[in-house]
């Protein structure tokens, strides 16, 4: 939507303000295309953008929406924060330090390993409402819980 561009315009402002040499990866300024790869080389810091994660739900007044921001240093992730203003919730995560939700410190819960066909799986469609966009996006849901 307009809002999603002009929502990751004002973050990205921010981020290239705050730390001009850093790379700044967008979800909206990317679209379509595979985004460039992330740099290997370990000084090099590139941030990722969602502005609105979970568009359809914030164009239909849901309250499941948030924006997403990750950080790596080279190809590895060292910080991610999911903020959902309408839930009123902060989640923050720093690689070797832990994940925080509105300042608690979030524990991890054991790993119960089952297949993905076992899960319950929730797909948003987008604004694809064709037999053949349906179609696809059938087919690949199909493959990933097989």
């Amino acid at each position: 939507t307009s809002v999603d561009v002009r929502h990751e315009h004002l973050v990205v402002a921010a981020l290239r303000h705050r730390f001009p040499a850093h790379a700044v990866l967008g979800e909206e300024a990317t679209g379509t295309a595979p985004p460039a790869p992330l740099r290997a080389d370990a000084d090099a810091h590139t941030w990722i953008v969602d502005p609105i994660d979970g568009t359809a739900n914030f164009a239909s007044g849901l309250p499941l929406t948030c924006v997403s921001i990750g950080l790596c240093r080279g190809t590895l992730p060292v910080l991610g924060v999911v903020h959902a203003p309408l839930t009123r919730e902060l989640y923050v995560a720093v690689r070797g330090h832990g994940a925080f939700r509105n300042g608690a410190r979030l524990q991890g819960a054991a790993v119960v390993r089952r297949p993905l066909s076992a899960a319950v799986v929730v797909h948003e469609f987008g604004s694809t409402r064709d037999d053949a966009g349906l179609d696809a996006k059938m087919a690949a849901l199909r493959r990933g819980v097989a």
